[in-house]
């Protein structure tokens, strides 16, 4: 009997460890189709917050409105990465 429940014991410690690897290349993958998408993202972002940015410092000093443009722009994209930063933690807990 005490052979059996060894034999079943380590047929668990087995089957979970396979668990263990097969979610563990589950997430591996699912970030590499994450990332991909959300690099474009953000390089997007960052090329129109430049494209502003050189806009708005032109030979003229920009308006307030388009400081506050500028500052919410950099808000989101500061928040968006605050976002990722959570996700990818909540991945490796």
């Amino acid at each position: 009997m005490n052979d059996i429940v060894n034999a079943l014991n380590k047929l668990l410690e087995s089957v979970f460890a396979l668990l263990v690897s097969v979610v563990m290349t589950l997430s591996r993958l699912a970030a590499s189709w994450v990332i991909d998408p959300l690099t474009q993202l953000v390089t997007a972002t960052a090329t129109k917050i430049t494209e502003i940015s050189n806009k708005i410092s032109g030979t003229r000093e920009p308006t307030e409105n388009e400081k506050l443009i500028g500052c919410i722009l950099y808000g989101v994209l500061f928040l968006f990465l605050c976002y990722l930063c959570y996700i990818f933690s909540s991945w490796l807990v």
